[in-house]
């Protein structure tokens, strides 16, 4: 995978904060003080339907306001972490400051106005909506991240999809796009849960009860008369939902691909693919191995073999729900 490379160093002093704007013209950038002082250096790896961004810019002030946001219409979140430098502001009406190693989730959705006068270095990724709310349905987020090993995982895969870019073929990109997303995701879930006042329970969303219902039982037969009836969920209800996934096959099929990924992730792991995959509820092993590839854009053995490699020891806990009770046993 290619870098691209941006660089205010070769721009004429006065062209670099509109050449700046320009090329962030997802949120409106402007910088304090003297325009003439503003320099930007990043690079950005294109990961699928996700970015990852690693910036330097000085001096700095995100700035998006509700008349930009009714604008635009942005339906994304972006996640940053800080690696050096501090920045200060208003993150939905709420006072934030971030400083190194901090990370934090802005739903565009939201007005933002940050400052760092002295400039920050930082690694800036852009998730779709449908990214996120598939594993985190009805998600609106904005708010610090709280320091955890799901967020040093985060980041560190990170920094490694930078410091080896080059030697990873572009074809992994949406793969790697996707795992870095369930990373992120494993650490912004605290964070889920405090918006939603808690574990999600009876009364969160229809999308969220049917999939906790099918990861509950993974090798199971689920047919959408059965999930209304055990989720206490009218027929339309569960229809409606099942629909925006295409029906309930693609999405059982989607939580076990999900599920043997994320147990093929973890060092932990040390049971056959085969195995692995018959927990998730895969009796065809060519048809799962073509429906892994499809998805993940790499075979089970090669995220085994090479992905896995590249996770801390203590990345057992890299599983997104709490619990996988029976899977693990």
């Amino acid at each position: 995978m290619q870098p691209l490379r941006f660089s205010t160093g070769t721009v004429p002093a006065g062209q670099r904060l509109d050449l700046f704007r320009l090329g962030a013209r997802a949120y409106q950038v402007d910088a304090l003080g003297d325009p003439l002082d503003f320099a930007a250096d990043w690079r950005v790896l294109a990961l699928g339907d996700a970015n990852a961004v690693h910036a330097h810019v000085s001096p700095l002030r995100y700035l998006r306001t509700p008349e930009r946001i009714a604008a635009d219409v942005e339906n994304r979140l972006v996640f940053f972490h800080i690696r050096q430098g501090r920045s200060m502001g208003t993150l939905d009406g709420v006072p934030v400051q971030v400083g190194p190693g901090d990370g934090m989730i802005w739903d565009l959705a939201c007005p933002l106005e940050m400052h760092s006068p002295v400039g920050v270095d930082t690694q800036v990724v852009t998730l779709p909506r449908f990214m996120v709310d598939e594993v985190m349905p009805g998600a609106t987020l904005s708010g610090v991240i709280a320091p955890s090993p799901a967020l040093t995982l985060a980041v560190e895969h990170l920094q490694f999809l930078f410091d080896r870019a080059r030697d990873l073929p572009d074809e992994s990109a949406p793969f790697q796009g996707r795992a870095l997303r369930d990373m992120l995701a494993m650490a912004m879930q605290p964070l889920y849960r405090v918006r939603r006042g808690g574990a999600v329970e009876a009364a969160g969303p229809v999308l969220q009860r049917v999939i906790d219902r099918i990861d509950h039982d993974l090798c199971g037969l689920h047919d959408p008369a059965a999930l209304a009836t055990a989720l206490s969920l009218t027929a339309q209800e569960v229809a409606a939902t099942l629909a925006r996934f295409g029906g309930v096959d693609e999405l059982v099929e989607r939580r076990r691909l999900l599920a043997a990924y994320r147990l093929l992730s973890d060092p932990a792991e040390t049971a056959a693919i085969s195995v692995i995959a018959a927990r998730c509820g895969f009796t065809d092993m060519p048809h799962f191995s073509r429906r892994f590839r499809a998805v993940f854009h790499t075979t089970a053995t090669d995220l085994r073999l090479h992905h896995r490699a590249h996770l801390p020891v203590w990345a057992g806990a890299y599983h997104i729900e709490q619990d996988y009770g029976a899977l693990m046993a």
